[in-house]
């Protein structure tokens, strides 16, 4: 559902927000402090609706995502095509800045300095085993890159989960505050997306890589 909701984005106006999504996120959304804001999420539901709920009740959001150009060899031209066109649509209405793994991070740092919000995904793979973060989930560890916890760190910003879950002809977007410290954030979030996995497992998008991200010791 959400490659369809990639064509359906240009369509979407703030009317739609209700019609479309079911938006929770009362303290992000009461939050007018010049600090800026991460919003941890997982690859789970409809993610870009989350960011197309926030921008258009009112907040600037942007995000991190990999590169989807020729620089990533891991993907093909129609997948590259693709995925061009889900980010230029989403962040044309989320209205923040779109940020890369393969730009210098000062972007990213600037962007949460000057109270942007941003979306990080957490559940991506680290091939490093000796940079890999292991938080308890599932009966063992879910095995995490150190990105998140570094960007919070440098760039002081609350943290926040945030959720896109799928329910047919909605998605259920809420926000939820995290911890102050990173890393127990980090810990706080594996928490909520394995609560999230034991009740929906079909919307996490990450079953693939398991054996990537996740061991039982």
């Amino acid at each position: 559902r959400e490659a369809l909701d990639v064509f359906y984005l240009p369509r979407m106006r703030s009317s739609d927000v209700v019609r479309l999504t079911s938006l929770c996120a009362p303290e992000l959304l009461a939050d007018k402090s010049p600090s800026g804001k991460i919003i941890i999420m997982a690859h789970q539901g409809r993610p870009i609706m989350l960011s197309s709920a926030l921008g258009l009740s009112g907040l600037k959001v942007g995000m991190l995502s990999q590169v989807i150009d020729e620089r990533n060899p891991h993907l093909d031209a129609t997948t590259r095509r693709f995925l061009n066109l889900k980010m230029d649509r989403t962040v044309r209405i989320a209205g923040g800045r779109w940020v890369t793994t393969a730009d210098h991070l000062r972007v990213l740092y600037d962007a949460v300095k000057q109270g942007e919000t941003i979306i990080i995904m957490m559940d991506l793979v680290e091939p490093d085993p000796g940079r890999q973060v292991p938080l308890p989930f599932h009966g063992g560890h879910l095995k995490l890159p150190p990105g998140i916890i570094r960007i919070a760190q440098r760039a002081g910003a609350k943290l926040y989960f945030g959720r896109a879950l799928d329910q047919g002809s909605k998605t259920e977007c809420s926000v939820v505050p995290l911890p102050a410290d990173p890393l127990q954030a980090m810990l706080k979030a594996a928490q909520l997306l394995e609560t999230d996995t034991q009740k929906a497992p079909w919307q996490w998008w990450q079953w693939n890589d398991l054996h990537l991200l996740w061991n039982k010791t």
